[in-house]
């Protein structure tokens, strides 16, 4: 990043830790109760425990206007990430298997913090529930911990549209204090569900376009 792009993006982080109150929610499944708010578009967040009690852990659900078949792809393509996702400026995937592959990516922090790098093992699995489900665990990178995972489910009562869970449980080897990292992570995961809708329409635009599908291991 240039100095002025640095500059402007840690204006917003600071702007967003000053202004933006922290979500609070009763320690639940998050989507239990909350329906309502999903439903209308809205992102429930909810905080988790971080394992050790460092770092931070968030859970998050929303919902996508396309069935589960459709989202499933975007989220194990691990190489079309940084085309997509906020602030990953990088990422490839290489197959480990059928049912698992390694995602190497890099995360564009403001300046003065380091970007963060990773490479995880993530593994695939379809549910009994007609959804989806990856996870993945830290292989190397300059976290302490980074697992989470991504579920695609079927919305209740409806064949073409889902209900998408992400969780995440990180430990970055910076120096974020843990409090602005949970307000980060937080404020950022609306973010990320906009930007997998907005992938979800981009795609339905382009059929057949690689990128729209589920490599590697798929």
């Amino acid at each position: 990043m240039t100095a002025g792009r640095h500059a402007y993006a840690w204006a917003i982080v600071v702007a967003m830790l000053v202004a933006m109150p922290l979500p609070v929610h009763a320690a639940q499944a998050p989507c239990d109760g909350r329906i309502s708010d999903i439903r209308d578009g809205g992102v429930v967040v909810v905080e988790r425990e971080p394992t050790d009690g460092r770092g931070v852990a968030i859970e998050a659900c929303g919902r996508v206007a396309a069935a589960p078949a459709r989202v499933w792809p975007l989220l194990v393509n691990c190489d079309a990430f940084r085309e997509f996702l906020p602030s990953v400026e990088s990422s490839k995937g290489t197959p480990r298997g059928d049912d698992s592959f390694e995602c190497e990516t890099w995360i564009d922090l403001p300046f003065p913090l380091e970007d963060l790098y990773s490479v995880t093992l993530d593994r695939k699995r379809t549910l009994d529930t007609g959804g989806f489900r990856r996870d993945w665990t830290l292989l190397r990178g300059n976290y302490a911990r980074n697992i989470g995972s991504w579920t695609v489910l079927p919305w209740p009562g409806k064949t073409d549209e889902t209900l998408l869970v992400y969780s995440v449980d990180i430990d970055p080897d910076n120096f974020i204090p843990d409090f602005i990292l949970r307000r980060i992570q937080s404020g950022t995961a609306p973010e990320v569900f906009d930007a997998v809708r907005g992938r979800v329409a981009w795609c339905s635009g382009h059929p057949g376009v690689a990128a729209c599908g589920s490599a590697p291991g798929d």
